[in-house]
């Protein structure tokens, strides 16, 4: 089988997020979106990944990083990706994962870096299938806030702190959204919150 090339994949649809049934090159897009939308604009984001990864549509997404590894910053900076040294240093690194991203861990995940827990659980709730946790992103926190009265910071937290919130999160989630999965639950979340103004 050929594989998919970029030019023949759709950009990311923040709302459509869910998808068990990626491609190989679909759930490198996937994982490269993962570590761009962390503290961004997902709709923004999604566009400007693929600007970054439409400068040679024959390739898939690691195949493109590898061939033009010496110039991916430029190419970052180029389409104003953002927190450039970061993700360009994450792109690099999940190469090594190419053909394994069906069976890649949290803990793999975990140990690139500029990958925490929130991207790692993102990537894999959103393409595993009945992979379940909860994405501590600043809607899910501001939703557990304003919804539940639970006391959580406004930016993602990290280690025990984030740790403790999600197991919170996940039977709120689970309450809230008895009949549903916790990835349609954590994109209904994400989207109720995502147009309502920030408090």
């Amino acid at each position: 089988m050929v594989a998919e090339t970029h030019k023949q994949m759709k950009p990311i649809d923040p709302q459509n997020i869910t998808d068990t049934q990626r491609s190989d090159a679909q759930l490198e897009q996937f994982l490269l979106f993962a570590i761009s939308v962390a503290g961004k604009r997902a709709a923004m984001t999604s566009s400007k990944l693929d600007q970054f990864l439409a400068g040679h549509g024959e390739l898939t997404p690691f195949e493109y990083l590898q061939a033009w590894d010496a110039t991916l910053l430029s190419i970052a900076e180029r389409v104003k990706l953002g927190q450039y040294k970061r993700i360009v240093r994450a792109f690099r690194e999940v190469v090594q994962f190419k053909g394994k991203l069906r069976q890649i861990t949290f803990d793999d995940l975990m140990g690139v870096f500029g990958i925490g827990p929130k991207t790692a659980n993102f990537f894999l709730l959103h393409s595993r299938e009945g992979y379940s946790c909860a994405v501590l992103d600043t809607h899910i926190l501001r939703w557990m806030r304003e919804v539940h009265g639970i006391a959580t910071p406004k930016s993602t937290p990290s280690g025990k702190r984030y740790h403790d919130l999600a197991e919170v999160c996940q039977q709120l989630m689970a309450k809230s959204y008895p009949s549903r999965t916790m990835a349609d639950a954590d994109l209904e979340i994400w989207k109720m919150m995502s147009t309502t103004k920030n408090k």
